[in-house]
């Protein structure tokens, strides 16, 4: 089970969290599980700038001295909300 901090792109901007589920995020087709977006996604401050987004993840980073997958960006749900 990986973990990291993930940045999620959408219509709205960008929301950070910290998560050990990024395996399942999406499925092997590489779509986004809209349900598990939410549970992990839902309750972060939106970011209007990717930069706001990379401040917020290197706070986060701060708190967890190492990660599998470091700071990732999920870009597929760029264009929904």
């Amino acid at each position: 089970m990986s973990d990291g901090i993930y940045i999620l792109a959408s219509l709205e901007g960008y929301r950070v969290t910290y998560s050990k589920r990024y395996d399942d995020f999406m499925t092997l087709e590489g779509k986004l599980l809209g349900n598990v977006i939410e549970e992990c996604f839902d309750s972060c401050q939106n970011c209007d700038t990717m930069e706001i987004a990379m401040d917020e993840a290197h706070r986060i980073a701060k708190k967890y001295h190492e990660t599998d997958d470091g700071i990732c960006l999920i870009s597929t749900g760029k264009n929904k909300s």
